[in-house]
């Protein structure tokens, strides 16, 4: 007879404490082999073995046969069988699983499996103020933070997701202002220190990405970045490209970056067994092998598996989780969608339709990336929608910010969602975009300026009748707005095309009368009926040869928006004649002799011939005179900084110089020909010298030279501008510019920002480019046109404002 073979420990739970009990008692019997007990029981050694290792529970049976083999209380023995095999209440406990819900820091005690990952991101955060968390959707970051990172005790931490307005969310939780957080990047921190926060963790970070807006996005990682901050984000795998958007955003996460991936196999077990035995259940050993079998290497199962065994737990023999209830539940990869289908079968009709909008609602369209679930505001949501349903069920979650889906693997594992999802995708992102327009509008105060028009009220529109039911009451009421506004918009076109209509009518009768002849009326008919581009050609030509006379007659503004309006209708005019109008009346009439821009072209400096410098704001309807220096010398050029906030003056002399607005000249800088010196350019076939001036933007490029006319220079220093003497415009790497033949008739020269050189002469101004923007602007300023002016000046054209 051989030794009795060794057997392997036993873990804690009911189950291991029922196969100690078998073990003892074949111990108590004098430890008989299990061939001998096998003759005695009339079962196999593997049989009897099986049933004292503690992996699953054996058959009431064999149980006894065991029992009696080794001559202990049968009565005993089948009374503690029955106890593990009894149903269980379901006062007996909570559910030790989550189910697709993640780990919050109160479940600490039944989160296992992560103990790894958790030691090494509170070392890095031991060592480094920034750690990021990286993983695949469904791998368990948000798990780790909350009931790993945050629960573990060793910082004061605040768990936060960001939304689509990420500084309400930590202001309510913070109770302060949104103001007073997104005010400036050091009042995150300086509220956290105050009230004991030491941890910031930003779960689910991807959302800056796909809810929040740009501007928010950017000023709440520039909050993050605050040196005083010790910050965990946790972030979608397929969202790191993302991160790069923002420069400091890299460097904060370079070398504090974790990577969560697949559990190992040990892993896994803790993570099926552990959360049982706090609940005093055990987990059949044959249902933890298939459990590690099917999940294997799957970097997003956890929450599949966290939902089966829930399911299975509500299935469970007693204390036991078994195989079979597993199967029943249609294991890993269809237990989920089992679930939500039961619960989505279960609604009436009129519930069923309600619950596909709110489904739709709670996905964020993925583009270049997965769909996300998207957190829907409870003033968003239809009051007829199944939501106490949806909630019982876990497959949503609901709190006081609003509703989420409960975990992103509902919307890969649920094939009606996959479904509606795939059947209008381009509809979706529709409504999705009217959603936003509407929370925009509200936002607004319902400012008309924000309602849709042209094609996009349209295409919503069109969604909308196909979808009525689906829309909120704020998206309705936006609807109903931006059709209004339409409407008045169409029918105030229409009756000023009936008021251009009855007039050309009026004005065709009252010239047939006065000329008394049938000739005139059918030459007029004929007039009327030649191509419209023929008509605004001849209108254009005869518009031209007013504007000289418009701009002198003491209403600049208007010569301006006139020529404007004529360079639209006839881009082949000159645009010297555009140029003329618009900033002629910028340089101010008069004994101008230099004028130079501000970088914004906010502001403007002008010099007279007796030396007076003065500095104009053009921000408003007409320049406004901000101050004022009066030269002993007249000075040859002037400009401003690109700030607008120092001068720079050359005197006939050579030399230039640089001082503040309205200083007294104690901090001016003289700069003679010995200062600063660049590598000289060769311009005009005679030796000229470059100088840098440094001022608070890019350096000013200074041309300095006795004899030289008016000089400007662009505020990134990149252009010069000359007058030389020659009569002719000189701009380096360009070719010369001949104004007049003689040189006192260019009286300034300015180059705009985007190198535009402006010349005036005694004939008036001209340009080799001219500045749309600068040019609209400019002329635009007092307001559109009128449409009496217009038809003053463009008789029979259709009123068409340029501003």
């Amino acid at each position: 007879m051989g030794m009795p073979r060794a057997e392997r420990p036993l873990e804690n739970g009911p189950l291991r404490e029922f196969a100690a009990g078998m073990r003892q008692l074949r111990i108590d019997a004098g430890s008989p082999p299990y061939r001998e007990l096998a003759v005695r029981a009339g079962y196999s050694p593997s049989v009897l073995s099986d049933a004292a290792n503690g992996r699953k529970l054996p058959t009431l049976a064999v149980t006894l046969a065991y029992v009696t083999a080794c001559r202990g209380d049968i009565a005993e023995w089948e009374a503690r069988w029955r106890a593990l095999t009894e149903p269980v209440v379901v006062e007996d406990g909570p559910c030790p699983y989550v189910g697709l819900s993640a780990f919050q820091a109160d479940d600490a005690e039944l989160f296992f499996g992560r103990e790894r990952l958790v030691d090494q991101v509170l070392e890095l955060l031991r060592n480094r103020r920034f750690v990021g968390v990286f993983g695949a959707s469904g791998a368990g970051k948000s798990s780790l933070l909350r009931a790993g990172v945050a629960a573990a005790g060793v910082w004061n931490a605040l768990v936060v997701t960001p939304g689509a307005r990420p500084f309400e969310e930590l202001a309510a939780r913070l109770s302060t202002s949104v103001e007073e957080l997104a005010e400036h990047p050091s009042n995150l921190a300086l509220v956290l220190r105050q009230q004991g926060v030491e941890l910031l963790v930003v779960d689910q970070f991807e959302e800056l990405f796909t809810l929040c807006p740009d501007e928010d996005r950017a000023t709440f990682v520039a909050a993050l970045m605050h040196p005083a901050l010790r910050v965990l984000i946790g972030v979608r795998a397929d969202f790191y490209g993302h991160c790069g958007q923002f420069p400091t955003l890299v460097a904060a996460l370079d070398g504090g970056q974790v990577l969560v991936g697949p559990m190992t196999a040990d892993e896994l077990r803790r993570a099926i067994i552990r959360p049982a035995a706090v609940a005093d259940c055990v987990v059949e050993e044959a249902l933890v092998t298939r459990l590690v079998a099917d999940v294997g290497n799957q970097v997003g199962a956890l929450p599949l598996l966290s939902h089966a065994l829930r399911e299975t737990w509500h299935r469970r023999q007693g204390i036991s989780l078994t195989l079979g209830a597993y199967e029943k539940t249609g294991g890993l990869q269809h237990a989920l969608a089992q679930s939500a289908e039961q619960t989505f079968n279960a609604l009436t009709p009129s519930q069923q339709v309600r619950a596909r909008q709110l489904f739709l609602r709670l996905v964020a369209l993925g583009d270049g990336t997965e769909d996300t679930r998207r957190r829907v505001p409870a003033a968003e949501l239809d009051p007829a929608m199944p939501l106490a349903e949806l909630v019982a069920a876990r497959l949503v979650t609901q709190d006081r910010h609003g509703v989420e889906i409960t975990h992103e693997a509902l919307i890969r594992h649920w094939p009606r969602l996959a479904g509606w999802l795939a059947d209008d995708r381009d509809g979706l992102r529709v409504h999705r975009q009217l959603t936003q327009a509407a929370e925009v509008w509200v936002s607004l105060d319902r400012d008309d300026e924000a309602l849709y028009v042209g094609n996009r009220l349209a295409r919503a529109q069109e969604w909308a009748d196909d979808n009525d039911t689906a829309l909120s009451v704020r998206e309705a009421d936006f609807l109903r707005a931006s059709q209004s506004l339409d409407r008045a918009t169409t029918a105030a076109a229409r009756r000023g095309a009936r008021r251009l209509r009855a007039l050309a009518i009026a004005l065709a009768v009252l010239f047939v009368l006065s000329t008394g002849t049938a000739a005139l009326a059918v030459q007029a008919v004929l007039a009327r009926q030649t191509t419209e581009s023929q008509r605004d050609a001849a209108v254009v030509d005869s518009v031209a040869l007013k504007i000289p006379g418009l701009e002198n007659s003491g209403n600049p503004s208007l010569a301006g928006k006139v020529a404007l309006a004529l360079q639209m209708l006839a881009p082949r005019t000159n645009p010297g004649v555009l140029a003329n109008a618009l900033v002629r009346r910028e340089l101010l009439t008069g004994a101008t002799t230099g004028a130079g821009f501000s970088q914004s072209a906010k502001r403007l400096v002008t010099t007279n011939a007796d030396g007076t410098i003065q500095v104009w704001d053009l921000t408003g309807h007409e320049p406004t005179l901000i101050a004022s220096r009066q030269e002993s010398v007249p000075p040859v050029s002037v400009t401003l900084s690109p700030a607008g906030d120092r001068l720079v003056t050359a005197f006939p002399d050579g030399k230039v110089r640089v001082s503040p607005l309205a200083g007294d000249g104690t901090d001016t800088a003289w700069l003679s020909d010995t200062a600063f010196p660049a590598a000289p350019s060769q311009v005009a076939g005679e030796q000229m010298q470059l100088w840098q001036v440094k001022m608070s933007g890019p350096p000013v490029a200074i041309l300095a030279r006795p004899g030289t006319g008016p000089i400007a220079t662009s505020a990134d220093g990149q252009v010069l501008a000359f007058a030389d003497g020659e009569g002719k415009i000189q701009v380096p790497g360009r070719h010369p510019m001949v104004i007049d033949a003689q040189l006192n008739h260019v009286q300034a020269v300015g180059v705009a920002d985007n190198g535009d050189v402006y010349v005036r002469t005694a004939t008036g101004l001209s340009s080799w480019h001219t500045d749309p923007k600068l040019l609209h602007d400019t002329a635009c300023r007092g307001g559109p046109i009128s449409e009496s002016q217009w038809q003053q000046y463009f008789p029979g054209l259709d009123y068409r404002s340029p501003c």
